[in-house]
């Protein structure tokens, strides 16, 4: 697995963009994703895109997880493009 890329403006700034597209993750590297949003205050962009790996099963609880942070105010953007094995509609029924 690629090692995640986090950029920030500045360094006393919170993060701007999670950047996982390509990495092929599997199911069970998304868990670490789900935790690290726990200690982060705010994010402008998530990009999985391509991770032709993930499914429903494995992304629904990050994006739960997420929708429950504080940090999920922030979003403007979530890139699933190209995630094959997603589902739309398993997506939109969580609110997404």
């Amino acid at each position: 697995m690629r090692i995640p890329t986090f950029s920030r403006t500045k360094s006393h700034h919170p993060l701007q963009h999670l950047e996982l597209s390509k990495p092929t993750l599997r199911s069970g590297d998304i868990i670490p994703v789900a935790t690290m949003f726990r200690s982060v205050p705010e994010v402008k962009e998530v990009d999985l895109s391509q991770n032709t790996l993930l499914t429903d099963k494995s992304l629904v609880p990050l994006l739960q997880k997420m929708k429950r942070n504080p940090a999920c105010a922030t979003l403007t953007r979530l890139s699933l493009r190209q995630c094959v094995r997603l589902r739309e509609k398993a997506i939109q029924d969580r609110g997404w």
